[in-house]
């Protein structure tokens, strides 16, 4: 999966306004390193915890995180990918990273000054 590292910075300082700061982007960037390493296997076709024919391959109008976007809808971007990956994963990854993804998802449910987070709009 190819991911602009770059926008993981700026993903990173939306966390900053996070209730549990640290916590939220230590899971940020431990998500976004798996998906880098399955991105990796998905083209080399190797894997120990997925199958990269399955989870390694993710569509890519998911790719896309706005510099815009509150951090509620990227949060939300994040999870597009990972539900959509989930599928090709074992049990054990699943036990690992998928409370980090709820967690996440929980902790940043509300827009900007806690109004409702916005729709997110994919690319076609």
């Amino acid at each position: 999966m190819g991911f602009d590292w770059e926008n993981l910075t700026k993903f990173l300082y939306k966390m900053t306004w996070a209730t549990y700061r640290e916590k939220s982007q230590s899971y940020v960037k431990t998500i976004f390193e798996q998906w880098a390493e399955l991105g990796k296997a998905a083209l080399a076709r190797s894997g120990p915890a997925c199958d990269p024919k399955k989870a390694g391959v993710v569509p890519c109008k998911f790719l896309y995180f706005p510099h815009t976007e509150h951090r509620c809808q990227l949060v939300k971007r994040m999870a597009t990918i990972f539900e959509s990956m989930v599928g090709g994963c074992n049990y054990s990854w699943k036990t690992k990273y998928a409370p980090m993804m709820v967690y996440l998802l929980q902790n940043n449910q509300e827009g900007k000054q806690g109004k409702a987070c916005e729709e997110v709009k994919y690319l076609n």
